[in-house]
């Protein structure tokens, strides 16, 4: 394996991998180790052994065992003690040049306090939000405004599949008191999404508590998706039964921040909304059914061994509106979302065809198995947070309907 180079006198390697250059310093971190632990005095050693090797005209490569969180993390301190840099902006430059975030928290920390100390930064901001760009992300930013205290970072600043590091960086440079873990992968039911969906959780999980944050993480009502039912009002103490691989991933994800909670002292409140809708495109059946009414084309809905499905649904404007007002609140634990009330998708195609004046017929198809119909009890949640969903369905699908036809009249049907 070849060399990576930050500078051209500094890079990172495998140990025992690569041939070194003539006059090279090696600088081995193989004996820290790859989490927190590492004391400042031992990576301040390292540190200084590779910048006094800069210092005396030779190159170094900094060597763990793969050559990629240890490794790069001390040759950015070594950048930072040799050219004077922030550390930050070491460590930036070395994910630029080697394009590697997977660096363990801990040693960054233990690098972090050797070179700059351990004074607490003071506070700027008060929320971080990843996933903003999604339908929820967009419209809270919205609700907001253009406050300062709000960091929205995209996701080509933070890539919380590949690491931690620069979600890191993005809190020590914002420092705000709370994390907001909206990103999600893009397909989100198949199983493969399971693993990303924990691998960005943990990652969002070690900086929450590196930083003392509060985490505020949707899960959602799919943890109770296995239920049976033909009408089950969910408590927040309704134990969780999920029917899917995205209710399962739910569940894992819930599972873990229980263990930072237990373990860590991780701060959460942790959200179970009903299926939200808006200017998104999911619920995806019901811009379906939008789009064939507008057409006038045939709409079937699903039939299950218990009845019609009955969906929660939730308009994104009163999700947000809730969810700013949790933001901005210290009470954590478990908060129920939803409207309280079951549609059916029948009915929900019933009221689009009605106010499209629509010539689509509706009808059944079978499915042979059962629907869970969960309504999420949001009792507490009026109670506490001087809360509850205004928008109607009626005037929510009112809402859909006139983007749709706003999309066909520019061309943009996707």
């Amino acid at each position: 394996m070849s060399i990576r180079w930050i500078t051209d006198v500094l890079g990172t390697a495998p140990y025992g991998q690569f041939a070194p250059p003539e006059n090279a310093h090696i600088v081995d971190v193989r004996d820290m180790v790859d989490q927190a632990g590492n004391t400042a005095d031992l990576a301040m050693a390292k540190v200084n052994d590779g910048a006094a090797a800069l210092g005396r005209g030779q190159s170094v490569v900094v060597c763990c065992d793969y050559g990629i969180s240890r490794s790069n993390v001390i040759a950015a301190g070594v950048l930072a003690r040799h050219e004077g840099l922030a550390f930050d902006n070491a460590l930036s430059q070395v994910i630029e040049a080697t394009g590697e975030q997977r660096m363990q928290i801990g040693v960054v920390r233990s690098v972090r306090a050797g070179l700059e100390g351990d004074a607490k930064p003071v506070q700027k901001a008060s929320l971080l939000i990843t996933g903003a760009s999604g339908l929820i992300g967009t419209a809270l930013q919205q609700r907001l405004g253009n406050r300062e205290d709000v960091i929205a970072p995209d996701r080509s600043q933070i890539d919380l599949v590949e690491g931690s590091v620069g979600l890191d960086l993005a809190v020590q440079q914002s420092r705000p008191d709370s994390i907001l873990h909206l990103a999600n992968p893009r397909i989100f039911t198949v199983s493969r999404a399971m693993g990303d969906t924990l691998v960005m959780l943990k990652n969002v999980l070690e900086v929450c508590v590196a930083h003392d944050l509060r985490l505020i993480y949707p899960s959602g009502w799919e943890v109770f998706s296995g239920y049976r039912s033909n009408g089950l009002v969910a408590t927040k103490h309704l134990p969780p039964n999920p029917g899917g691989t995205y209710g399962q991933t739910k569940l894992l994800a819930e599972a873990l921040i229980d263990h930072y909670q237990q373990h860590c002292g991780l701060r959460v409140t942790l959200l179970r909304a009903s299926p939200v809708y808006g200017a998104g495109d999911k619920p995806k059946f019901i811009h379906h059914f939008i789009a064939k009414a507008l057409r006038a084309d045939p709409i079937h809905t699903h039939r299950y061994q218990n009845g019609d499905p009955g969906l929660d649904l939730l308009h994104v404007d009163d999700f947000t509106d809730l969810l700013a007002r949790i933001c901005s609140s210290p009470i954590d634990g478990v908060v129920n979302i939803g409207s309280g009330t079951l549609t059916t998708t029948a009915q929900i195609a019933r009221n689009i065809v009605k106010i499209l004046d629509s010539k689509s017929e509706i009808s059944y198809r079978s499915i042979e198995a059962w629907t869970p119909n969960i309504q999420m009890d949001v009792t507490e949640t009026c109670h506490h947070y001087d809360w509850h969903a205004r928008v109607t369905l009626h005037d929510g699908l009112k809402q859909l309907i006139e983007l749709h036809r706003s999309s066909m009249e520019t061309g943009d049907n996707g």
